[in-house]
């Protein structure tokens, strides 16, 4: 028989990743690529500099296809998944006239707002719905990545909006707005163009999938009733899977990349991992020795770390709003509580993981409490989840199973797993999962652990941004004030400085 593969696609927010799947859900060959550092042209504002995400993931296709050891004809779809609640504004050319706009930039919190700097525009579209375009010459986008709230669109009804006056409000019109596909169908096939710019066969099938969370959730095997799974990406967040559209303040109601199924996502933690990376960027000479003698990364020589410090690292505790959860907290910073002498940059990392899961737990039991719903098994994937300590701390703050499988990519697998089914390598998306979804290990809580865990949130970490918030909010207004009346002064670099690169 011969051999069968699918390609699936994460584009992150700080890397781009494509990895080809065989039939098995086995990783063949994967191609990685960086993003440049986001664009902050005013304050608020994330954008990918023009051009850079195209090209990381090109650079990716061809990494991945110059390490694939088998033929071109064996790779029988391309599953396509990218960040959501980004906007991509085109000419009638296709081509970009403004930046990417980022998911953490401010502006994607609200409808489009139209002005000269969009002039020009022929179509608005998700990161999705570029690669579309870009790969397949159609203006097609899957429906599982589109959002409410930047878009004229229905998660209920899975279609844009038919109120002519709701529709208004978005400033769009809609041949502004490209053609909806539901995840599992065929997008478009790889143009010749495409195929010479990323190496993939031409004519392959490109198959919707949905944003990239929610095929995290697909890619960890989460797809029953009760089952929820942990992001723990740039984004942390908690997705609950259901069969019923639903409404309320404390989720968002995304549509799941498999037919009939939603997925409840309770707010998370923006720049949740990331607060790894920037821990580990500016204290990690720290774990140098440990590294040399381990021939570890810096993050595994944290965890090993961060495994000595007791639970609650002695009174340390964290607050991981390095960018504020929406508009209407833009006050809020993180902020280390609680440091004294005692304390060391272990303890500070595990406070980190710590805060994560607490802020996660919080905004998961507001959710829960609202919908009255049950979970039964958390699964949990993206780079954070290869840290053993950090799955530990997730069993032991929620007080359930935490199951990890063998593939950490549950991105890309997601994506690949809607590839396979477009393409008819499996005939439906639960033998999909039983066939290329596998479990690695389970984390089962201590109960003294979560114990701890559960009274510190209610005694004293459920107090934290209460207390905190007059004070940012104080501090919100020193810094606008300065950075209005004195700009030179209060801005990076500082007057009179010579610049140096740290």
């Amino acid at each position: 028989m011969a051999n069968e593969y699918v390609v699936g696609l994460d584009v992150g927010t700080q890397s781009t990743r494509v990895i080809i799947f065989d039939k098995a859900g086995k990783v063949v060959s994967n191609g990685s690529r960086q993003h440049q550092p986001h664009m902050i042209r005013q304050p608020g504002w994330a954008e990918h500099p023009m051009g850079d995400l195209w090209n990381a993931f090109t650079g990716a296709c061809r990494d991945a296809i110059k390490d694939f050891s088998g033929e071109l004809s064996e790779i029988k779809a391309f599953g396509l998944s990218t960040q959501r609640c980004t906007r991509v504004f085109v000419n009638n050319e296709g081509e970009l006239i403004q930046p990417i706009m980022s998911w953490l930039d401010i502006r994607t919190l609200v409808p489009h707002q139209p002005g000269p700097d969009y002039e020009g525009m022929y179509k608005m579209l998700t990161n999705s719905g570029y690669y579309c375009y870009r790969l397949t010459g159609e203006y097609a986008d899957t429906y599982g990545n589109l959002s409410g709230i930047i878009y004229p669109f229905s998660q209920e009804t899975h279609d844009w909006l038919k109120d002519p006056e709701e529709f208004k409000k978005y400033n769009l019109t809609a041949d502004q707005l490209p053609t909806l596909k539901a995840p599992g169908e065929v997008l478009g096939h790889l143009t010749a163009q495409a195929a010479f710019e990323t190496g993939l066969p031409e004519g392959l099938p490109v198959i919707a999938a949905a944003g990239d969370k929610q095929v995290e959730v697909l890619g960890a095997g989460a797809i029953n009733e009760g089952q929820a799974y942990i992001t723990c990406g740039t984004y942390v967040g908690f997705i609950l899977v259901g069969k019923q559209y639903l409404e309320d303040p404390s989720l968002g109601c995304y549509i799941a990349p498999h037919p009939g199924v939603f997925h409840y996502e309770g707010y998370g933690v923006r720049r949740g991992f990331w607060n790894i990376s920037w821990f580990a960027r500016n204290f990690g000479a720290i774990t140098k020795n440990i590294m040399e003698n381990r021939g570890i990364s810096c993050e595994a020589a944290l965890d090993l770390m961060a495994e000595q410090i007791p639970v609650g690292c002695e009174g340390l505790m964290f607050a991981p709003d390095f960018v504020p959860p929406s508009a209407e907290y833009r006050y809020r910073r993180g902020g280390f509580f609680g440091l004294d002498g005692s304390h060391t940059a272990a303890h500070m990392y595990r406070a980190v993981l710590e805060g994560i899961a607490l802020s996660l737990k919080m905004n998961t039991d507001w959710m829960l409490n609202n919908i009255k719903k049950d979970v039964t098994e958390i699964r949990i994937g993206g780079g954070g989840s290869k840290s053993t300590v950090c799955m530990q701390i997730f069993a032991d703050v929620f007080g359930l199973p935490v199951v990890r499988t063998t593939n950490p990519e549950s991105c890309a697998l997601g994506a690949a797993i809607d590839a396979a089914v477009g393409c008819g390598m499996y005939d439906s998306f639960e033998s999909a999962v039983d066939g290329m979804v596998h479990i690695r290990d389970t984390f089962e809580p201590y109960p003294d652990r979560h114990k701890f865990y559960s009274e510190l949130q209610e005694e004293v970490y459920k107090y934290l941004r209460p207390t905190t918030d007059p004070l940012y909010i104080k501090s919100q207004d020193f810094w606008d004030r300065w950075n209005v009346t004195n700009p030179d002064l209060v801005r990076y670099p500082a007057p009179n400085s010579q610049f140096i690169t740290l």
